[in-house]
């Protein structure tokens, strides 16, 4: 279960199995007891072509290209997870969809957008 703490408006999770964005009507619609709901997305190759990174090496290196100041630059496969790697120091291992949006636009300020 995902905690309804790492949660922003716009995450990306699973509800009954459906990807899902959390919205303010989700918000308004909870009951006060509530503070878990769903499940996280588990960040794959799918997700990241989704939010604009491209594959650049056969080993699971994957690069995001923006015209941005700051920026997630690498993201390589590791056992669990991905490691995002910022101007060549690791910043965090990264599960799921909704810890790469909050990741994104903490040092960004910009939301992660996905096709």
């Amino acid at each position: 279960m995902i905690k309804l703490s790492e949660l922003r408006i716009g995450n990306w999770y699973e509800y009954d199995g459906e990807p899902t964005q959390w919205s303010f009507d989700d918000l308004r619609n909870l009951e006060f007891e509530t503070s878990y709901i769903g499940e996280p997305i588990p960040l794959t190759p799918d997700w990241l072509d989704r939010a604009g990174f491209e594959e650049f090496d056969d080993d699971g290196g994957y690069e995001l290209k923006s015209d941005m100041a700051i920026q997630l630059h690498y993201a390589y496969l590791s056992d669990d997870g991905y490691d995002f790697i910022f101007d060549t120091q690791f910043i965090v291992r990264i599960k799921f969809v909704h810890q790469l949006q909050n990741l994104y636009f903490a040092l960004t300020g910009k939301e992660l957008t996905f096709k």
